[in-house]
């Protein structure tokens, strides 16, 4: 079982863009916390993958540090190879904190939207001043306790800041040594001519990883990286939503996802972890995955799409397995960008290393 536990709805800052509810000062006790690990342990699994989300879990680092040890004697004691992550805005990581995750193994993914331009349009704080130059502190430091496989930048792309995620992706790469993107399009919103600057940054961003490569020193950005996966595969790598992932709340209620806790009032509540699972609620939910959208049926891209994502789906159509256009428009560009980076670099050395 895979658990990510959302320690606090709070956080400092109030991008406009943030699905994570309204931000609220409340908290997961520590109870709660261990009680969900206990939970997690409960449902044997070789591997299990622990991570920490908000809200900003940061503001909660003596519950984060027990957590951690609680989990980690756990995993020992049932011989369970485990995996930790943590999602921050990185306001508050210090040298002491970086210093004590990266000993414990932690992969981090840093909340910056890309270059001061990029970033400053949605990631601001109450009083809407930018938090640019607080977060890329963070990065500093992370760059000085971390080797370039543990951590990642997530980049939020939105109609408002696609303009600059090109020119982003460069500077980050050439001036700051970033060689790991996670890119994650705005689907929450209205894109309308936006979709055409979408398409050309993307196409941008696929020639530069071309580049990266033939120069000897390849850069990893998400959507390429996984649907050439999914090409060699021959499917769409899919989470167990609900099934062996579980997301936990503040309160203890145990969500499918961590992207649908939201302020915990949502219809996909499976259970608490104080009572266990809603049987009935958790088995309608897990019976609704899938896809039920005819068309994708006899879609030449199907099996490498990710049109069964319930998290995405239900957030964007009300339903575990209906996808929406803008699903459909960012599974279509993605694929045609990777096919193409594929096809140019089916025999580069470090290509054919990177996925031997």
């Amino acid at each position: 079982m895979n658990l990510t536990l959302s320690l606090t709805h709070a956080c400092q800052l109030r991008c406009n863009y943030c699905y994570a509810g309204e931000k609220i000062d409340k908290r997961m006790n520590e109870e709660t916390a261990m009680r969900a690990i206990d939970f997690a342990f409960e449902y044997p699994s070789q591997e299990m993958i622990l991570g920490f989300f908000g809200g900003e879990p940061l503001l909660e680092w003596d519950l984060l540090q027990k957590s951690v040890e609680r989990v980690e004697e756990k995993a020992k004691n049932t011989n369970t190879y485990l995996t930790k992550t943590l999602t921050t805005n990185g306001l508050l990581l210090d040298e002491a904190k970086a210093l004590w995750l990266s000993q414990h193994g932690f992969h981090i993914a840093l909340s910056l939207d890309g270059n001061e331009k990029m970033h400053s349009t949605h990631r601001v704080f109450a009083n809407q001043a930018s938090s640019f130059e607080h977060t890329f502190s963070a990065l500093n430091i992370i760059k000085k306790y971390f080797d370039s496989n543990h951590f990642t930048i997530i980049t939020v792309v939105t109609p408002q800041n696609v303009h600059h995620l090109y020119e982003s992706v460069v500077e980050l790469v050439e001036q700051h040594g970033v060689n790991h993107f996670t890119l994650s399009p705005n689907l929450y919103t209205t894109w309308d001519e936006g979709e055409t600057l979408w398409q050309e940054q993307y196409a941008r961003i696929g020639e530069y990883v071309i580049s990266s490569y033939e120069k000897g020193t390849p850069i990893s950005v998400s959507f390429i990286d996984r649907k050439i996966e999914a090409t060699l595969n021959e499917h769409c790598r899919v989470c167990s939503f609900g099934e062996m992932e579980i997301a936990v709340a503040p309160s203890g209620n145990i969500y499918p996802c961590e992207r649908l806790i939201g302020d915990d009032s949502g219809a996909v509540l499976l259970g608490n972890v104080h009572g266990g699972f809603d049987i009935p609620k958790r088995q309608e939910i897990l019976r609704a995955r899938g896809c039920a959208y005819s068309e994708c049926e006899t879609c030449e891209i199907q099996t490498r799409c990710q049109n069964s994502c319930g998290c995405t789906n239900y957030s964007l159509s009300g339903e575990i397995n209906l996808p929406t256009p803008i699903l459909c428009f960012n599974e279509k560009l993605s694929i045609s960008i990777a096919d193409y980076v594929y096809s140019q670099l089916s025999e580069n050395s470090y290509f054919i290393e990177r996925w031997s």
